[in-house]
C-alpha cells in the first residue's frame, strides 16, 4: 500500500554526506517536473531505479513524491479574495497534464463552492502547452475583453500568469488594484519586483528538494517499506496586488 502525510513546519536541512551524494547522482534520478507522464514513470520503476518524484502526485502510480498542498493553498487565496468582497473571480490556468495546475484550479472551484458563488466559464481560460508571463498577457488580455461584466479579482495558478495578468490589466488601462485585483502562486522573486507587489502563495522549494533528497537516502538504505506522499505547507504573501473591490 502506499500513504500520504503533511510534513510540519519548519522542515529539516540536513547534510547529504559525500558518499551518499555520489551515489544519488550516479543511481538515481529525481524530477521537479509537474506533468505526470505515466509512461515514464513506469519505464523508471521497472528499471528499479530509486527516484522521487517533486512537485508531482503519482502515488496512485506507487511512486515517491514530494508536493506542495496546492489545492488548499489555491482555495486559501480565493477565499482571501472573497473575503475582500469580491464575488466575480477570474481564474487563469495552464495545462490539465500538469498535477500541481490542476490541483489549484480545484482549489479555485472549491472556494467559490463554499461562498455559494457559480463558476463563471467567461472568466475562466487556460494557457497551453505554456503557461510564461507573456501567455498570460494574452489569455488575461481576451478574458478581460469578452467578459459581460468584468471581474474584480483574478487568481492565476502561477506568478507569471499573474504578472502577465498584471500587464494585460495595465494595457486596457486598468488600475491594480483598484480596477482588478490579482493573486499568484509560488512567489518567485519577480512577484515582489514588479508594480504592484504579486499577492501570492509561497512554496518551499528549498524543503521540497531537502525531503526528496532525504527520501532518496532511505529507499537507498532499505529502509522504505511503501511508497509516500509528502505534503508541504505554503504561505500566503500579502502584498499589494489586491484589495477590496
Amino acid at each position: 500500500g502506499a500513504s500520504s502525510c503533511t510534513r510540519p513546519w519548519p522542515a529539516m536541512k540536513p547534510t547529504i554526506r559525500p558518499r551518499w551524494r555520489h551515489r544519488l547522482l550516479s543511481k538515481t534520478a529525481s524530477f521537479w517536473w509537474a506533468t505526470k507522464s505515466t509512461e515514464l514513470i513506469r519505464s523508471i520503476s521497472r528499471r528499479q531505479v530509486p527516484f522521487v518524484l517533486v512537485d508531482n502526485d503519482a502515488l496512485d502510480l506507487h511512486v515517491n513524491c514530494v508536493v506542495n498542498e496546492d489545492q488548499a493553498a489555491a482555495q486559501r487565496m480565493v477565499r482571501h479574495l472573497i473575503d475582500l468582497g469580491h464575488r466575480r473571480i477570474a481564474f487563469l490556468g495552464g495545462p490539465a497534464e500538469h498535477a500541481s495546475l490542476t490541483q489549484r484550479y480545484r482549489g479555485y472551484l472549491q472556494a467559490l463552492a463554499e461562498a455559494g458563488l457559480d463558476v463563471d466559464r467567461d472568466l475562466v481560460a487556460f494557457c497551453s502547452p505554456r503557461f510564461r508571463i507573456d501567455d498570460g498577457q494574452r489569455a488575461a488580455h481576451e478574458l478581460l475583453t469578452r467578459a459581460r461584466l468584468r471581474p474584480t479579482a483574478l487568481f492565476a495558478a502561477n506568478d507569471g500568469l499573474a504578472i502577465g495578468a498584471v500587464r494585460a490589466a495595465q494595457a486596457l488601462g486598468l488600475d491594480v488594484p483598484g480596477d482588478l485585483s490579482v493573486a499568484g502562486f509560488d512567489d518567485i522573486e519577480a512577484a515582489r519586483l514588479i508594480t504592484p507587489p504579486l499577492t501570492t502563495v509561497r512554496v518551499f522549494k528549498f524543503e521540497m528538494g531537502v525531503e526528496a533528497g532525504m527520501r532518496l537516502i532511505h529507499i537507498m538504505r532499505g529502509t522504505v517499506n511503501k511508497p509516500l506522499k509528502l505534503v508541504l505547507p505554503t504561505e500566503i504573501v500579502y502584498r499589494e496586488s489586491t484589495a477590496k473591490p
